[in-house]
């Protein structure tokens, strides 16, 4: 295997093959293929009792507001301000909240377009590329940074968590989300397709943690007395810098 790299980077020496040869980076693009399979299904057939359209303008758009709600603060409050969202997905927080400037760092935005006709039209500023790699998004630029049910989908959750930093303003906030296991046992034993489409996976503690020591100071914080049927606990924090 080691000689067929070698050979195949001599013929095409600018083509990277960190994705054939880090583990992390593998797995990391087994989950986003199979991220982009769940959503075309969405696109297709729509979810649960929602057709596509319906599910893009009201039942995601009722359920992403919901969530920022937990900032106790009146959707206009964002009207003047600017706002980035990592991993948004097709239809993210970023999507349905009105601000003077929205970016979505999405590496798999083209991908979406092609399935999802509103984002043809849509007034964020996708940036292909994953959350770990937008060094194009100026720093300190953010008044409210969202990383919502993401950490576990990226390939180096502490790089995710040092560029949420970088551009989130002095004193912005930020809204985290992540669906969380009891224990690391609890983790260590899934598997199937959720597992895929998790390269990595946390404990409520685990995540404060990690928090803790990104520079970001914890505000508040809500976990979920039930589990969803994956097993796992719903923690939303509100954060600032």
């Amino acid at each position: 295997m080691i000689t067929f790299l070698n050979k195949f980077a001599t013929f095409l020496p600018m083509f990277n093959l960190s994705f054939l040869t880090n583990p992390k980076k593998r797995a990391w693009k087994r989950a986003q293929n199979q991220e982009f399979s769940w959503w075309r299904g969405i696109a297709s057939n729509g979810y649960k009792d929602n057709k596509p359209e319906q599910f893009v303008s009201e039942f995601q758009k009722s359920w992403m507001i919901e969530q920022i709600n937990y900032l106790d603060k009146p959707l206009e409050y964002w009207k003047d301000k600017t706002i980035v969202e990592f991993g948004p997905g097709p239809a993210g927080l970023v999507e349905y909240v009105e601000a003077k400037r929205k970016y979505g760092v999405e590496p798999l935005i083209e991908k979406y377009k092609s399935v999802f006709p509103h984002l043809k039209n849509s007034s964020v500023e996708y940036i292909s590329s994953p959350a770990e790699n937008c060094d194009s998004i100026p720093s300190n630029v953010a008044d409210l940074s969202i990383c919502f049910n993401v950490l576990d989908h990226t390939f180096a959750p502490e790089k995710v968590l040092k560029q949420l930093l970088r551009v989130t303003k002095p004193n912005g906030e930020v809204l985290f989300q992540l669906n969380v296991f009891g224990s690391e046992q609890e983790f260590k034993n899934k598997s199937g397709l959720h597992a895929e489409l998790h390269p990595h996976s946390f404990t409520k503690d685990s995540v404060l943690a990690l928090l803790a020591g990104s520079g970001l100071k914890v505000l508040k914080y809500r976990h979920s007395e039930g589990r969803n049927p994956e097993g796992e606990f719903f923690l939303i924090i509100h954060l600032v810098k």
